[in-house]
């Protein structure tokens, strides 16, 4: 009786079941195809994720442990999750110790990194069953009850949870002035938060020294930075208040705070009593006083008169001058109209007196502007005498480059070029200063901001100074690589720290490190600095370690993985194409492979190519073993004629 082909399939692939599988799969034991897709070695993860369907989800939609993590992408679900080890088999291989939840979808921050697994990984549920949000977790920390809403993240951190970071600001109520140092409670009574009164007067009517006279709108006049003191606007009547008039109380011109009684406006009108110039100075008090301090004139004579107040001129009060009525008298606008005593030179060189002299000193120096010139002179210049520069009378012979007088003071050489200026200022000498950051193009981090400047600026420079601003540019001399990584050393180091922490990303390159080699020194295999020289094959690494002594070929990573050397899986029915069965399945690797293999390893699939010293037909029926004998039994005969 023939079986259907089903039956068939299933019952020759439990034949060939490698061993049992592991607890969690015990129920699909017998029935090979739930996980296996018949004659097809891919097509598996498709039957993985029928069942592990959140997984499915989760590759689709890139999130989860499975659906963010590179290394996942690609490979078959069986790379890692070997079956057919045995019911009490660790499929999972999940190490607590080193297991990074940056490949989850929930990064740990704060207090979170110090808590143990098993405080919010329950025993006996999935790892992707923890909830995410805080009120999952801590409903029982909630001093709110729930009031303020279950998004905990709007106030509260993982750094502290008794710290939180409300910002009132956002609400439409911004706290401003001195209601930014009230404590909550003072207007959340027992954390009442809803319907909370916005109004100044629904707080602050016991304050109100007006009781009720001028309304319950508090915030036409009062503000929040200090209660005492009004925000009326003033500056929107016709008098707006300046100076000491914003400082003066109300009822000292508002006499019995009666506000509708009509004020004159004019200076004179209140401060007649203080005019000092007794009515000499006219009654516009505005021209010269100011709101803002009455003794400090705001007049300026330089603007509003035709003769400008200078030097000694400008330390003169008003009455040495104008000794009459200001605005009837005349006074004459040069020097010689009121110094003509003064003249010791008794008219001899004219009336032009500040040809020579100047307000500052009449009698000391004379008056020659030099800031007028080229060059201006301030700093260590002004006290400078003329000799020291002008060494004859022609003065424009004098050079107006720092360098020309200040060689032999250029402790640099000229390495810094000839611009002196650019650190150096007149003040001292000694007194420099230079911004490399924002004075260049090369911002000095790191190392660099405590080198000293001749560091790098050795040779002597004549006009501007040009220097390439590549790291390689001055560490050619540094590069340990011999240039196998090219000239962007600024890849991997860093100004930090040039040689301890480099940034280099080895999974973006040819051979990204998983398994023990993530956690391997970079020195156990790069033995030199010349990294590129370094082999991505497994045997050249590991053949002292290979017990197989080359027998089952150079490619290792055919059974072994990088999570541990004696970790190893290979299954010889479907990665090769001879099925190992019968007798056949017993056997030790090394009773076939015998020879050591440089390359792919080729052996014979037919029986004679192994059993030829066996054939005691000494070759008379040929070479095909398999049409009579079997591999449970080699002595068992099957004839088919």
């Amino acid at each position: 009786m023939l079986l259907p082909l089903q039956t068939y399939a299933d019952s020759y692939e439990k034949l060939l079941m490698p061993g049992p599988v592991v607890k969690g799969h015990a129920k699909y034991e017998s029935e090979c195809t739930k996980c296996h897709a018949l004659f097809k070695k891919g097509g598996q993860n498709e039957k993985c994720l029928e069942c592990h369907k959140p997984v499915g989800v989760d590759l689709k939609k890139r999130k989860g442990f499975h659906g963010r993590n590179l290394k996942v992408k690609g490979r078959e679900c069986k790379h890692c999750h070997t079956d057919h080890k045995g019911r009490a088999a660790d499929i999972i291989q999940l190490d607590l110790e080193t297991f990074d939840h940056k490949a989850t979808d929930f990064i740990l921050k704060g207090k979170h990194r110090s808590v143990k697994c098993r405080n919010c990984h329950a025993a006996g549920k999935k790892y992707r069953q923890v909830p995410s949000r805080c009120i999952d977790c801590h409903k029982k920390d909630d001093p709110h009850f729930g009031r303020l809403g279950k998004t905990c993240s709007n106030c509260h951190s993982e750094r502290s949870w008794s710290r939180g970071r409300f910002d009132h600001n956002k609400t439409k109520f911004r706290l401003t002035g001195k209601h930014q140092k009230v404590t909550c409670n003072s207007c959340h009574p027992n954390q009442r938060y809803k319907n909370t009164p916005s109004k100044c007067f629904s707080c602050h009517a016991l304050n109100d020294v007006h009781e009720g006279r001028f309304g319950k709108k508090c915030d036409k006049c009062h503000n929040t930075a200090r209660w005492p003191k009004t925000k009326f606007d003033h500056d929107k009547t016709k008098f707006p208040l300046r100076g000491a008039h914003d400082q003066a109380k109300c009822n000292s011109c508002h006499k019995d705070n009666d506000f509708k009684k009509k004020l004159k406006r004019e200076c004179i009108d209140c401060h007649r009593s203080d005019d000092d110039h007794k009515g000499r100075m006219g009654e516009k008090c505005n021209k010269c006083h100011s709101f803002i301090k009455w003794p400090k004139v705001k007049f300026s004579h330089d603007k509003d008169t035709k003769f400008k107040l200078a030097g000694r001129h400008a330390k003169l009060v008003c009455l040495d001058c104008h000794r009459g009525n200001a605005y009837k008298e005349k006074l004459g606008k040069l020097c010689y109209d009121c110094h003509k005593i003064d003249d010791v030179h008794k008219g001899e060189q004219g009336k032009k007196c500040d040809k020579c002299h100047n307000v500052q000193s009449w009698g000391k120096r004379v008056k020659f502007d030099h800031n007028k010139t080229k060059f201006p002179l301030v700093g260590i210049h002004a006290v400078t005498t003329c000799e020291n520069c002008h060494l004859s009378a022609k003065y424009k012979e004098a050079s107006s480059k720092c360098v020309d007088c200040h060689m032999k003071v250029d402790i640099h050489k000229q390495r810094l070029g000839p611009k002196c200026d650019s650190c150096h200022n007149p003040k001292a000498w000694k007194l420099w200063k230079f911004d490399h950051n924002k004075q260049t193009k090369f911002s000095l981090n790191g190392a660099h901001d405590k080198l000293a400047c001749l560091a790098c600026h050795m040779q002597p420079v004549k006009e501007k100074i040009k220097m390439e601003k590549t790291c390689f540019s001055c560490h050619k001399s540094d590069d340990v690589h011999k240039s196998q990584q090219g000239e962007k050393c600024d890849k991997c180091h860093n100004v930090q720290d040039w040689g301890k922490k480099v940034r280099f990303e080895h999974d973006l390159a040819r051979f990204p490190l998983i398994g023990i080699h993530a956690i391997t020194s970079c020195e156990s295999c790069h033995l030199t600095a010349a990294y590129k020289e370094t082999s991505s094959k497994c045997m050249d690494c590991h053949a002292d370690q290979d017990t197989h002594k080359r027998r089952l070929g150079p490619v290792c990573e055919t059974c072994h993985n990088p999570n541990g050397w004696k970790l190893w899986e290979f299954d010889h029915n479907s990665q090769t194409d001879f099925n190992l069965d019968g007798s056949h399945e017993g056997l030790d690797c090394m009773a076939c492979h015998k020879q050591p293999v440089e390359e792919k390893i080729r052996l014979s699939a037919r029986c004679y190519g192994c059993h030829a010293q066996e054939d005691v037909h000494r070759g008379s029926f040929g070479r095909r073993c398999e049409r009579c004998h079997v591999t449970t039994s080699f002595e068992e005969v099957q004839i088919r004629h």
